[in-house]
Formats: structure tokens, C-alpha cells, sequence
């Protein structure tokens, strides 16, 4: 058992400790550890954040070795105890588990006095003061020495130490203090979600155990005596549309809570539907339409799509299929979405955001689960034979358009540009790009060669609709001319000014304020064109789809096959199959090196590459269904050339 203690103890550690090293330490580099702190009343110096990601990998996996060992004690020991001690026990390792993850709660936010990790940076007008003296290396005067005595004494006193300057004015760019709040809050965070998985895990073996079994099985006998007496507000349909209806729920739930209580309701009300249509003397069709009518009528915004949350899933940089598919535990989103904002600081920025972001969710999430709800009972009715036209459903689209609906939407708000900068904003772009391209293809296998054309001459029209398809009205021209560039780098330049100002966030860019309308100025110009360019490729796209456009000598089954061009996904899991990453000259080399010269052999944007070369470290449990699909296409390919 001394694995759970070591385990148990490991959460409720002060790793900060292992972050600073004292001023008069051996080991002191000013070079590199410039970062003075005042922490627990004595002076040090912060690690460098090099060494403190190096460090905190060695914890989490020291963590992770020890979670799975615990829980193999903790079998062991289960089997060895009688019954009724068996819960005890649990109980006793869950509480103390939980006493750490309080403990860690507090540690997320280091700016808080309750977290372990807080700790006050010398970023104040003395040792600026200090700074501009001995920058000057002139120390002759009488005055000027005794004001820096007076300042050394100030600030070795007993005093604490208090940030003078306002924060817009710090020693530190404001980028500094984000990426170290974000890299010292990283590990009790990581921490907190291993130690509350060792909670759930525990939880499950106690539902295991006899005593639990005796009691559910208790509960279920009791709740098979008053099922006759139920009355209808205790189905699921009216939990469904009570979740749905009630706006307020997030002050008692998340966003991801209520999705998951909805993907629930909605098994459960399918198994109760088909309970009820089995009942003698019901009309089915008008039980249904009862049914459809009672979701209709609630207060849930019915125009609530994915236009919604785009903006959040682009700033995440997270598609809804990882939503939906619980795919967000390694991105950012997840302390947003899967995080009550109660737990929050009050009147801060993160708490406002959060709340805005789970407000969005939320409101999809309903408008979601409702239309799957309503089509469920649609697709539940008896077709009756009628010459009435008039009385027949309207026809479902016989198409998709979902990725074109986002596609048009990306290409047509230059103003995405205020919110994130011009690099984050046209990845978005390209990021449906390969999305869209499949939906075409699998439209154009469902409705076969005789509406071919008219879909393909919908889905060019709804795309030239949008702002900036005309290519004799957007152009980059007078930037390339101001950075000697050529236009064939595009959107990879090699000039590193240009570089600068794409990837530079108008909002809250706060280095010089004038820069504001430059900013924004370059970075519309080359949304616009970046918009042109990627509009007019896939109406040329939907134009080749055209059957006019084809060769007679080709039949249509080759040409969608030799069209159908690899994503960023399939392309690196082809490159992996074919043992790219495992050559030597790969094999040792970041990512980012790998992601450089891959981004220039498939012609593909270097940060999708990354992300795709990170998906082949990731275990099958952590990646979507829409990835293994993509590996059996792959399978697929090496499969045939045998």
C-alpha cells in the first residue's frame, strides 16, 4: 500500500520549491535566470521555463507511474478484505485524495494569495531606478550613491514588496507574464485531473463491491413499486426539454455537463418512445407530432448553429467532432467548457470569458440535440400514402451543406482579424478547406449525375456571393513592393518584418499604440486576398466536378478517385505507414523541424502539419472517430498497390 500513500502525497506536493533557486546559490546564471521573486518572505531567482517544462514532465509522469501502480494496490487489497470493509477503505483513500485536490484547486491561479505558487515579481520603480544608474556606469556622483544605498536597503528590509509601476508599464512584456502564468498553473492543473481520475476509478471499484451491488439492487426493487404511480414529469422527454428550456442551469452545471445529461436524455427518450408507440389504442403519428410540437414551443434559440461557437472553436483551435467526441483534453478549451465558472475568480476577465464561452455552448448544444430529437421522431412516423400534396412533410435538403455554410462564413468576416491576428484567422480557412472538398465528393456520389450540375452550380453560387471572391479587386501588391518579396511565398514569407506584423494581435497590442491602424490596415488586406484566393480555388474545385468538365475517356469513378486529394491527417499517417518518422535523419529531430520540411513537401500549412505529427503520439482512446477513418483510408491505399 505504500504505492497509494506515495501517490496521495505526490499530489499535495509544493513543487514550486523545485522552481527557485536562492540569489547566493552556486548554480546562478544572471544570463538566464533574470526572474527576481519574493516568495514565503525570502528572496530567489525563478528557474527558467526551459528547465521548469523539462521538470514539470518528470512530475506528471512520475504521477502517472504511480497512479497505475496504486490502482493495482488497490485491487489487491480489495480482494483481500472482507465486505463490509471494503467501502471504509475506499472511502478513506478517496477523502484523503480529495483533501490534495482542494489543495490543488487553490494552485491554478498564481496570482492568488491561497496558491502555492504565488509569488511577487521585482517589477517596481526601484529597481528600475537601480537599472538606469548602473546602465549609466557612473557612480562619481555623491547624490547618485546614496540613492542606490537607499534603495539597496529598501528592498533588502523585511518590507513586502509592492508593484509600483502599473502593469502596462512592467520590466516584462505583458506576453512574459501570460506565458508564465499559463506555464506555472500548468502542473497543478495537470496534477488535479490525474488525481481526480484516481477519485473516479475508485468510485467504480466501490460501485463493484457486494455492499453496492445490495444496495442499488434495494433501490431497484423500490423504484419498481411506485413506477405505477409515476406521473409524466418523471420521463426524460421533460427532464430533455426542462434542460433545454432553462437558461439558468449553468449556475448549477457546465456546458459539457448539460451536453452530456442531453446525449443521455436522448438514449434513454428513444427507449421510452418506442415503449409508448407499443402502447394499444395510441395514434403513433399523432403522439409524435405532440412530441415535436412540445420541444417547438420551449424558449431554446432555434437559430443556434455552429455559427455560434465558431469563433470559439478557431480560437481554441478545436473542431465540435472533438467536442462532441470528448476529444478536448489536450486543448485549452477544456478549463473553459468542462470547468464551472463559480470556481473562478470573482470580477475577472477569465471568469467573464468563461462565462460567454459555456452562455454559446450551451445554446448549441440545445438547438443540437433538439433538431436530432425532432428528426428522430420524424423518421419514427408511419408514411401514409396521400395524393394531397400539400399534406406530405417538406423534403429534407438532399445534400449536405454544413461545411460550406462555415466555409462562406470564413472567408467572408475580415473582421476576424481584430479578435486574433491575420496567420490564426487563415488557418481557420484552410482548416475547412479539405472538410468541404469531401462533402462535395460524398454529395455528388448520393445524388448521382442527373442533379450533379445543380448542386455543383448552387454550392459556386452560394460561394461567389460572398464579399471578396472578385479577383480584379483584392490584391497585396503594394506590401510585397514594401518587403521585396514574391508573392509565390504566400502566406509562408521569408522576410521576418513581414512575419511580425501578419502574426501581431490588434487586440491588445499594446508595444506602441500607433501601430494600431498599420496593423490592422495589412492584416484586412491580406485576409482579403487570402480570402479571394481560397473562394475562387474551390469554385475552380466545383467547376472540374462539373460532367461537362470531365474527359469522356475517364470514367467518373477515376476521376473523383484521382481528385480526391489526401488531407493534412492522411498525408502524415501515410508518411508514418511508410516509415518516414522512424528514419534516421527523422527519428530524433522535433517536431517543428519535421512539421518545417513536411509543410514544404506536401505544400500544406506547417502548423496543420505539426498537429497531425502530434496525433501519431496520441493513443487510439484520445483521438476522434473522423482519425481512424482516415487511417483505413490510408490501409486502404497501401492495400490496393499489392
Amino acid at each position: 500500500m505504500q504505492n497509494v500513500t506515495n501517490f496521495i502525497n505526490l499530489l499535495g506536493e509544493n513543487y514550486y520549491l523545485d522552481f527557485i533557486i536562492q540569489p547566493y546559490a552556486e548554480e546562478v546564471d544572471y544570463e538566464k535566470h533574470f526572474v527576481l521573486v519574493h516568495y514565503q518572505d525570502k528572496k530567489y531567482y525563478e528557474q527558467t521555463h526551459e528547465y521548469i517544462q523539462v521538470r514539470q514532465n518528470e512530475i506528471i509522469n512520475d504521477a502517472k507511474s504511480l497512479f497505475q501502480k496504486s490502482i493495482s494496490d488497490i485491487y489487491l487489497e480489495v480482494s483481500k478484505r472482507k465486505n463490509e470493509e471494503i467501502e471504509k477503505y475506499l472511502n478513506f483513500n478517496i477523502q484523503a485524495a480529495k483533501v490534495k485536490l482542494n489543495i490543488l484547486k487553490n494552485d491554478f491561479y498564481v496570482e492568488n494569495d491561497k496558491s502555492r505558487y504565488c509569488a511577487i515579481l521585482y517589477d517596481d520603480a526601484d529597481t528600475q531606478t537601480l537599472e538606469t544608474f548602473f546602465s549609466k556606469r557612473d557612480y562619481s556622483s555623491t547624490t547618485t550613491n546614496i540613492e542606490i544605498k537607499s534603495i539597496i536597503q529598501k528592498l533588502n528590509s523585511d518590507d513586502n514588496p509592492k508593484n509600483l509601476l502599473p502593469f502596462n508599464t512592467s520590466d516584462y512584456f505583458l506576453e512574459f507574464h501570460i506565458q508564465r502564468f499559463k506555464l506555472l498553473s500548468f502542473l497543478p492543473f495537470k496534477l488535479f485531473h490525474i488525481g481526480h481520475r484516481f477519485v473516479f476509478e475508485l468510485e467504480k471499484i466501490k460501485e463493484l463491491s457486494p455492499v453496492s451491488k445490495l444496495k442499488k439492487a434495494k433501490l431497484k426493487v423500490e423504484q419498481s413499486q411506485s413506477v405505477n404511480t409515476m406521473n409524466k414529469k418523471d420521463t426524460y422527454f421533460d427532464k430533455f426539454c426542462e434542460l433545454i428550456d432553462d437558461y439558468t442551469i449553468l449556475k448549477k452545471s457546465t456546458a459539457i455537463g448539460v451536453m452530456v445529461d442531453l446525449e443521455d436524455c436522448i438514449k434513454r427518450i428513444k427507449s421510452e418512445t418506442l415503449l409508448e408507440l407499443q402502447e394499444k389504442g395510441i395514434n403513433r403519428n399523432d403522439h409524435l407530432d405532440f412530441k415535436i410540437n412540445e420541444i417547438e414551443k420551449l424558449e431554446y434559440i432555434k437559430n443556434a448553429d455552429i455559427s455560434f461557437i465558431q469563433k470559439w472553436l478557431n480560437e481554441y483551435k478545436i473542431s465540435i467532432e472533438d467536442i462532441f467526441s470528448r476529444n478536448y483534453n489536450n486543448s485549452d478549451i477544456e478549463a473553459v467548457i468542462a470547468r464551472h465558472y463559480n470556481d473562478m475568480d470573482n470580477f475577472t476577465a477569465e471568469k467573464d470569458k468563461a462565462l460567454q464561452v459555456q452562455t454559446d455552448f450551451y445554446y448549441y448544444f440545445c438547438k443540437h440535440y433538439a433538431d436530432e430529437l425532432i428528426a428522430y421522431f420524424n423518421s419514427k412516423k408511419e408514411n401514409k400514402e396521400t395524393s394531397i400534396s400539400t399534406k406530405q412533410p417538406l423534403p429534407m435538403k438532399p445534400f449536405k451543406d454544413e461545411y460550406l455554410i462555415i466555409f462562406c462564413k470564413e472567408i467572408s468576416d475580415e473582421r476576424a482579424v481584430k479578435e486574433c491576428c491575420f496567420d490564426l484567422v487563415y488557418e481557420g480557412i484552410v482548416h475547412y478547406v479539405p472538410y468541404l472538398e469531401t462533402e462535395i465528393i460524398e454529395n455528388l456520389l448520393l445524388l448521382g449525375n442527373d442533379k450533379r450540375d445543380d448542386y455543383l452550380n448552387f454550392a459556386i453560387d452560394k460561394i461567389k456571393k460572398t464579399p471578396f471572391v472578385d479577383k480584379e479587386k483584392f490584391n497585396i501588391d503594394k506590401w510585397l513592393k514594401k518587403y521585396n518579396v514574391s508573392i509565390n511565398e504566400f502566406p509562408n514569407f521569408s522576410n521576418e518584418e513581414l512575419k511580425h506584423w501578419l502574426n501581431r494581435y490588434y487586440n491588445g497590442y499594446s508595444e506602441t499604440p500607433n501601430d494600431l491602424n498599420f496593423i490592422l490596415d495589412i492584416q484586412i488586406d491580406f485576409y482579403c486576398y487570402a480570402a479571394m484566393i481560397e473562394a475562387n480555388k474551390m469554385i475552380d474545385f466545383l467547376e472540374s466536378k462539373k460532367i461537362n468538365a470531365t474527359s469522356n475517356s475517364i470514367d467518373n469513378t477515376t476521376e473523383t478517385e484521382n481528385t480526391n486529394q489526401l488531407t493534412v491527417n492522411q498525408s502524415i499517417i501515410l508518411l508514418d505507414k511508410l516509415g518516414v518518422f522512424s528514419a534516421d535523419t527523422f527519428e530524433n529531430k522535433p517536431n517543428t523541424k519535421k512539421a518545417k520540411l513536411i509543410s514544404q513537401l506536401l505544400g500544406k500549412n506547417e502548423k496543420n502539419v505539426k498537429t497531425a505529427i502530434e496525433k501519431l503520439e496520441l493513443k487510439k482512446s484520445e483521438l476522434g472517430a473522423g482519425y481512424q477513418r482516415d487511417i483505413d483510408k490510408i490501409e486502404r491505399i497501401l492495400n490496393n498497390l499489392e
